[in-house]
């Protein structure tokens, strides 16, 4: 739901200005003398001038920090915010088909993640324009960079990252611009060594769980070379950012993401918790990810992860389900292609992944949800409209245990009735899951149905599957529900790349027969 809006910005591309970068075998001047020379430029309100020297300085500076050299110049380029909507609007219509699109919208509200009345189209353009203060594009291999010289000084408009990292906000500020220009560098050091695009796109455009992890991977290591260069701005050490605690820099970038409500423009705002929580997930939790990678390795550590990439944001929240002898690889359920049971008044929009992250996320950022979500093994959901207006889905779950699925149960069915679609408009009370479960007295669970103004919803967990079916009639409800209690599971692994040019693997048209 969420992913394919992130991982469209990797390959935008609007080009104003090109920044000139030395010939290739010519010696670079100084890192801290160009450095120095961005500064006066940008003093002087030459704001292409600075962003030109800061570009080459940080050639030199990035491959230093993150102990990899470029194999060959970046192209810098710049934009303005103006500019950079304007390239939004066309590329969403190049990227994305109509039925893309509308997909995205309704499973947000069948979910009940978003209000039916809101235009998520809208939000998720205006969410991805307003926050992005610079991208490498991947496809083109050209790093583009946002100068915010036409917005005025008093509204809200620098990057995410720049707004956790900085209180002061100015149409050009030089230590977010450096910053910025680390953190974008690189991805372009990623991909000349570990081929961005080529992952990109083997990822399947059907798992946003999987998207989303690999997501975290690439922000999460780019992030931490930025806080080391944040470091070496400050006269501190950088190798000492590879060996800070991960439950530290967990905590305290959770700490910071509160207040970011206060300086984000009203995209950020508007849009529902599921947008916003996985706009800032890879920054977050990837570098939480990444820290455990170097601490036990370096930056030698995070380059084998690009060998074998996460499959799962559970891998990202739980480092050691990714290797080790606690390693928990995520499962693929396989539907059919054809879902017999839907009358054809229904039309099926599409299918996807929750994840680990995503449902913590619908169940409500408490330890109970994280609780519910925790010994996830893998999911799928399929969408559909009927002729009337009205959705419907249904919501297949793998769990590791009788109890996980349990649990998982239980705080779905609260989520059901206090939260997709209450019976009362009052806040329900908090979810407290039961301490006592026991795994070897768990009884086999029957349909649990749910009856609301006309609206059903039917749930059911066998052993250490969890279905759940919303908005069709109880009959259609019940065979649901047996398709998706006899649907076959399979290892989830990262395609070759051959097969994903050929064929995108994980859409329905690759699904069992």
């Amino acid at each position: 739901m969420t992913v394919r809006s992130l991982r469209g910005v990797l390959l935008l591309g609007w080009f104003v200005l090109v920044l000139g970068l030395p010939a290739a075998g010519k010696e670079p001047h100084p890192p801290q003398a160009l450095l120095r020379r961005g500064d006066q430029a940008a003093d002087r309100g030459q704001y292409d001038q600075a962003l030109k020297h800061y570009q080459q300085a940080y050639q030199v500076l990035v491959p230093r920090l993150r102990k990899l050299p470029f194999r060959w110049p970046v192209e810098a380029r710049m934009m303005n915010r103006r500019q950079l909507r304007q390239y939004m609007e066309k590329e969403f219509q190049k990227e994305y088909t109509p039925g893309e699109l509308l997909f995205f919208d309704r499973s947000l509200k069948a979910l009940g993640a978003a209000p039916r009345d809101l235009d998520l189209v809208k939000v998720m353009k205006e969410l991805l324009s307003e926050e992005v203060g610079g991208f490498y594009n991947a496809r083109t291999r050209h790093l583009v960079l946002v100068a915010e010289t036409d917005r005025p000084k008093n509204e809200k408009s620098r990057g995410l990252l720049a707004r956790l990292f900085s209180g002061k906000e100015e149409p050009f500020d030089k230590e977010d611009a450096k910053t910025t220009l680390a953190h974008e560098l690189t991805h372009a050091l990623q991909d000349q060594h570990f081929d961005l695009k080529s992952w990109h796109e083997r990822t399947p455009d059907d798992d946003d769980d999987m998207q989303l992890a690999f997501s975290a991977l690439v922000e999460g290591d780019a992030t931490l070379l930025m806080l080391q260069e944040v470091a070496r701005l400050g006269g501190e050490s950088p190798e000492e950012v590879l060996a800070m605690s991960p439950l530290r820099a967990d905590i305290a970038f959770g700490l910071m993401i509160p207040f970011l409500g206060l300086a984000t423009g009203p995209a950020y705002k508007k849009s529902p918790p599921l947008l916003r929580h996985g706009l800032l997930f890879p920054y977050h939790k990837g570098l939480v990810f990444v820290l455990h990678q170097t601490r036990r390795g370096g930056w030698k550590a995070v380059n084998r992860c690009f060998d074998n990439p996460p499959r799962s944001t559970e891998q990202i929240l739980h480092p050691e389900k990714y290797r080790g002898p606690q390693q928990d690889d995520p499962v693929r359920i396989v539907l059919p292609k054809k879902i017999a049971p839907v009358p054809q008044a229904w039309q099926e929009l599409g299918r996807n992944v929750l994840g680990e992250f995503q449902l913590i996320v619908l169940l409500g950022r408490t330890p109970d949800a994280h609780r519910a979500a925790a010994g996830w093994d893998g999911d799928r959901y399929v969408v559909w409209e009927h002729k009337d207006g009205r959705l419907g889905f249904l919501f297949v779950s793998q769990w590791d245990s009788l109890r996980d699925a349990e649990e998982f149960h239980l705080a779905w069915d609260h989520y059901i009735r206090h939260r997709l679609h209450p019976r009362r408009p009052e806040r329900p009370e908090r979810l407290r899951l039961p301490g006592n479960i026991v795994e070897e007295e768990l009884p086999q669970v029957a349909d649990q149905p749910y009856q609301h103004r006309g609206w059903f919803a039917a749930l059911r967990r066998q052993g250490t599957r969890v279905i759940c079916v919303c908005g069709f009639e109880p009959e259609v409800a019940r065979r649901l529900i047996h398709l998706a209690a006899e649907a076959p599971l399979e290892p989830k692994r990262w395609p070759p790349p051959k097969a994903a040019k050929s064929q995108k693997v994980g859409t329905p048209s690759s699904e069992a027969r």
